[in-house]
């Protein structure tokens, strides 16, 4: 069986991929707990580029400093993260491939005793996974959520990024 079509190049969006190979997003843990990228994550994520890959997408990234999936998500929760993540950028554009990061939210779907705080959604509906039920979003706090995306969007192409993934699956809050 032959696979032409993935060495083909490929666009998505104004992306012009070089072909159709895709780093989909993992979770790696290599951020500090504060969200803070470092030179790993960069060397990861080229690595990926230098083997040909047209497309690393990043692990899913924080949208608000206190609702995280893992103790070890990055950020993009404050300008104060533009910086690092631009060493992400470059270091995968130097070997001609596009990186976009995944922004993700983690509603419902975590625990109250790794978050620090209850969790939050638009209903206060036990979540299967933790049978823990969360703190019901107010008009303002569901506003100010889609204002964090939003920021982190524009953070986002600050910091060379070539686009962006939303994060909606598994039960999260997207």
């Amino acid at each position: 069986m032959k696979f032409e079509k993935l060495f083909e190049p490929g666009t998505i969006g104004t992306m012009k991929l070089k072909n159709r190979f895709v780093v989909g997003a993992m979770g790696v843990g290599f951020a500090e707990k504060t969200g803070v990228q470092t030179q790993r994550p960069a060397d990861y994520y080229a690595e990926r580029a230098k083997g040909g890959f047209g497309l690393v997408i990043t692990e899913c990234t924080r949208v608000q400093t206190d609702q995280f999936c893992t103790p070890l998500q990055p950020s993009l929760s404050e300008d104060k993260y533009i910086d690092d993540w631009k060493i992400v950028t470059d270091s995968v554009h130097k070997y001609g491939a596009y990186v976009i990061p995944q922004l993700h939210h983690p509603g419902r779907q975590y625990t109250k005793v790794l978050l620090g705080h209850d969790t939050v959604a638009p209903s206060p509906i036990a979540c299967p996974t933790f049978d823990e039920v969360p703190h019901e979003m107010t008009t303002e706090e569901v506003w100010e959520t889609i204002e964090a995306f939003g920021d982190a969007g524009l953070r986002a192409k600050k910091a060379g990024f070539d686009g962006v993934e939303i994060h909606a699956g598994h039960g999260y809050l997207v």
